[in-house]
Protein backbone atom coordinates (compact mmCIF):
# COMPACT_ATOMS: atom_id res chain seq x y z
CA UNK A 1 0.00 0.00 0.00
CA UNK A 2 1.27 3.22 -0.98
CA UNK A 3 1.38 5.95 2.04
CA UNK A 4 -0.81 8.21 0.02
CA UNK A 5 -3.63 5.54 0.17
CA UNK A 6 -3.64 4.29 3.90
CA UNK A 7 -5.76 7.11 5.45
CA UNK A 8 -8.23 5.48 3.20
CA UNK A 9 -7.82 2.45 4.52
CA UNK A 10 -9.79 2.68 7.70
CA UNK A 11 -12.41 5.02 5.80
CA UNK A 12 -14.88 2.44 7.44
CA UNK A 13 -13.93 3.03 10.98
CA UNK A 14 -12.43 0.57 13.15
CA UNK A 15 -11.72 -3.09 12.58
CA UNK A 16 -15.17 -4.86 13.78
CA UNK A 17 -16.28 -1.86 14.64
CA UNK A 18 -19.46 -2.92 16.65
CA UNK A 19 -18.02 -6.25 18.07
CA UNK A 20 -16.56 -6.26 21.60
CA UNK A 21 -15.11 -9.74 22.16
CA UNK A 22 -11.99 -9.71 24.06
CA UNK A 23 -10.35 -11.62 20.62
CA UNK A 24 -10.67 -8.88 18.46
CA UNK A 25 -9.51 -5.98 21.03
CA UNK A 26 -5.59 -6.06 20.34
CA UNK A 27 -5.84 -6.37 16.23
CA UNK A 28 -8.03 -3.42 16.32
CA UNK A 29 -6.13 -1.17 18.27
CA UNK A 30 -2.76 -2.49 16.17
CA UNK A 31 -4.81 -1.56 13.11
CA UNK A 32 -5.46 1.87 14.91
CA UNK A 33 -2.59 2.60 15.69
CA UNK A 34 -0.91 1.69 12.75
CA UNK A 35 -3.55 4.15 10.89
CA UNK A 36 -2.60 6.93 13.65
CA UNK A 37 1.12 6.53 12.88
CA UNK A 38 0.31 6.63 8.81
CA UNK A 39 -1.60 10.10 9.33
CA UNK A 40 1.07 11.26 11.57
CA UNK A 41 3.94 10.60 8.55
CA UNK A 42 1.62 12.19 6.23
CA UNK A 43 1.49 15.06 8.56
CA UNK A 44 5.03 15.49 8.74
CA UNK A 45 6.14 14.77 5.54
CA UNK A 46 3.37 17.14 3.92
CA UNK A 47 4.64 19.75 6.39
CA UNK A 48 8.05 19.41 5.69
CA UNK A 49 7.46 19.71 1.73
CA UNK A 50 5.43 22.93 2.63
CA UNK A 51 1.93 21.39 1.31
CA UNK A 52 -0.34 22.68 4.52
CA UNK A 53 -3.77 22.31 3.32
CA UNK A 54 -2.74 18.20 2.72
CA UNK A 55 -0.91 18.48 5.63
CA UNK A 56 -4.30 19.79 7.77
CA UNK A 57 -6.34 17.57 5.84
CA UNK A 58 -4.71 14.56 7.40
CA UNK A 59 -4.04 16.16 11.08
CA UNK A 60 -8.30 17.03 11.05
CA UNK A 61 -8.44 12.97 10.48
CA UNK A 62 -6.08 12.75 13.42
CA UNK A 63 -8.20 15.11 15.67
CA UNK A 64 -11.31 13.41 14.52
CA UNK A 65 -9.63 10.09 15.66
CA UNK A 66 -8.15 11.42 18.79
CA UNK A 67 -10.31 14.50 20.23
CA UNK A 68 -8.70 14.51 23.14
CA UNK A 69 -4.78 15.26 21.88
CA UNK A 70 -3.46 18.32 22.00
CA UNK A 71 -0.92 17.61 20.41
CA UNK A 72 -3.10 16.95 17.60
CA UNK A 73 -5.42 19.87 17.85
CA UNK A 74 -2.05 22.25 18.20
CA UNK A 75 -0.69 21.00 14.95
CA UNK A 76 -4.09 22.01 13.30
CA UNK A 77 -3.97 25.35 14.82
CA UNK A 78 -0.19 25.54 13.40
CA UNK A 79 -1.49 24.64 9.73
CA UNK A 80 -4.57 26.92 10.01
CA UNK A 81 -2.42 29.68 10.33
CA UNK A 82 0.70 28.97 8.39
CA UNK A 83 -2.28 28.51 5.34
CA UNK A 84 -3.28 31.91 6.40
CA UNK A 85 -6.30 31.28 8.48
CA UNK A 86 -5.68 32.69 12.02
CA UNK A 87 -9.45 32.73 12.87
CA UNK A 88 -9.68 28.98 11.97
CA UNK A 89 -7.03 28.21 13.80
CA UNK A 90 -8.66 30.05 16.70
CA UNK A 91 -12.11 27.76 16.55
CA UNK A 92 -9.88 24.45 16.11
CA UNK A 93 -8.07 25.99 19.97
CA UNK A 94 -12.26 26.44 20.84
CA UNK A 95 -13.24 22.96 19.81
CA UNK A 96 -9.80 21.46 21.88
CA UNK A 97 -11.01 23.42 25.30
CA UNK A 98 -14.56 22.24 24.60
CA UNK A 99 -13.29 18.67 24.03
CA UNK A 100 -11.30 18.52 26.57
CA UNK A 101 -13.62 20.31 29.54
CA UNK A 102 -16.80 18.26 28.52
CA UNK A 103 -14.43 14.62 28.78
CA UNK A 104 -12.25 15.59 30.88
CA UNK A 105 -13.29 18.11 32.67
CA UNK A 106 -9.94 19.95 32.72
CA UNK A 107 -8.10 23.26 30.66
CA UNK A 108 -6.18 23.33 27.39
CA UNK A 109 -2.28 22.84 28.95
CA UNK A 110 -0.28 26.13 28.89
CA UNK A 111 1.52 25.12 25.76
CA UNK A 112 -1.86 25.24 23.72
CA UNK A 113 -2.93 28.67 24.98
CA UNK A 114 0.64 30.06 23.99
CA UNK A 115 0.52 29.13 20.94
CA UNK A 116 -3.01 30.38 20.64
CA UNK A 117 -2.09 33.58 21.67
CA UNK A 118 1.31 33.40 19.41
CA UNK A 119 -1.17 33.17 16.42
CA UNK A 120 -3.24 35.73 17.38
CA UNK A 121 -0.16 38.48 17.96
CA UNK A 122 1.37 36.97 14.43
CA UNK A 123 -2.05 37.54 12.89
CA UNK A 124 -2.50 41.01 14.29
CA UNK A 125 0.96 41.91 13.09
CA UNK A 126 0.06 40.30 9.63
CA UNK A 127 -2.49 42.98 9.09
CA UNK A 128 0.18 45.76 8.96
CA UNK A 129 2.43 43.49 6.51
CA UNK A 130 1.95 40.32 4.84
CA UNK A 131 4.33 37.86 5.87
CA UNK A 132 3.56 35.29 8.63
CA UNK A 133 6.09 34.49 11.19
CA UNK A 134 5.48 31.48 13.13
CA UNK A 135 7.49 28.47 11.87
CA UNK A 136 5.86 25.06 11.11
CA UNK A 137 6.99 23.30 14.29
CA UNK A 138 9.93 20.63 15.03
CA UNK A 139 10.63 18.42 11.86
CA UNK A 140 12.23 15.75 13.87
CA UNK A 141 12.42 12.09 12.65
CA UNK A 142 10.75 10.92 16.17
CA UNK A 143 6.50 10.18 14.94
CA UNK A 144 4.57 12.12 15.93
CA UNK A 145 1.75 9.92 17.98
CA UNK A 146 -1.86 10.66 18.44
CA UNK A 147 -2.65 10.08 21.96
CA UNK A 148 -4.94 10.04 24.63
CA UNK A 149 -3.97 12.69 27.56
CA UNK A 150 -5.57 10.07 30.29
CA UNK A 151 -5.04 6.84 29.00
CA UNK A 152 -2.90 4.08 28.39
CA UNK A 153 -2.42 2.92 25.50
CA UNK A 154 -5.56 1.30 23.53
CA UNK A 155 -8.07 2.27 26.84
CA UNK A 156 -10.25 4.74 24.45
CA UNK A 157 -10.35 1.92 22.09
CA UNK A 158 -10.90 -0.82 24.33
CA UNK A 159 -13.33 0.87 26.54
CA UNK A 160 -15.46 3.13 23.75
CA UNK A 161 -18.29 0.14 23.75
CA UNK A 162 -18.53 -0.05 27.52
CA UNK A 163 -18.88 3.80 27.61
CA UNK A 164 -21.06 4.21 25.41
CA UNK A 165 -23.76 1.57 26.74
CA UNK A 166 -23.26 2.73 30.09
CA UNK A 167 -23.71 6.60 28.77
CA UNK A 168 -27.06 5.31 26.95
CA UNK A 169 -28.10 3.45 30.61
CA UNK A 170 -27.63 6.45 32.25
CA UNK A 171 -29.22 8.56 29.71
CA UNK A 172 -32.63 5.79 30.15
CA UNK A 173 -31.97 5.75 33.79
CA UNK A 174 -32.33 9.06 34.31
CA UNK A 175 -35.81 9.67 32.16
CA UNK A 176 -37.65 7.16 34.45
CA UNK A 177 -36.40 9.96 37.48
Amino acid sequence: IQLQAIPAVLKGGDLLAGHYDEWILDPRQKVRERWLAALGVLVRKNRAATDYESALRHALSLVVAEPLSEEWHREVMRLYHLNGQPSAAERQFNLCRRALADELQVDPSAETVELLDKIRQEASAATSSSALRISPGPLTTKPITATCMVSTPGYRSRHAGIAARRYAWIRSASSWK
